[in-house]
């Protein structure tokens, strides 16, 4: 199975790293797919790396999915609540603003990774995939 993955891996142009049981692929857009695998059972887990677009340490993605607008609406709220009417509308915008580009990149990376981590699955069972 490990073979495989790697063979697939190397065929494709993946950079990646094997240490013991793990495998490090690089998603070149801050995220990475780590496989593990000990005794027949096999793991597969997304990261964000550290400094990225959507958090400052590494998470899950569906972590930061969750997580970034409920920190952005509990920033605005104590920030714009001593303010007058005018800039609190503003800070309703930018929290608006902020909140649909944090959805958008979560999304896009949440798709990137899941859809990887099926191809991933796909050849660790054996089938080959081809490209059109």
């Amino acid at each position: 199975m490990k073979q495989e993955l790697i063979r697939n891996l190397k065929r494709y142009d993946y950079k990646f790293v094997e240490e013991n049981n793990i495998i490090r692929i690089d998603m070149r857009t801050w995220q990475e797919i780590i496989v593990s695998i000990n005794d027949g059972k096999i793991i597969i887990e997304d990261r964000l790396r550290a400094w990225n677009i959507l958090t400052s340490f590494p998470m899950k993605i569906k972590t930061a999915l969750f997580l970034n607008p409920l920190i952005v609406i509990i920033t605005v709220l104590i920030l714009g609540s001593g303010l007058g009417s005018n800039v609190y509308y503003f800070f309703t915008g930018l929290l608006i603003a902020i909140n649909v580009t944090i959805v958008t990149f979560s999304i896009y990376y949440l798709i990137r990774i899941e859809g990887k981590k099926n191809r991933i699955a796909i050849w660790l069972n054996g089938f080959s995939v081809k490209n059109k």
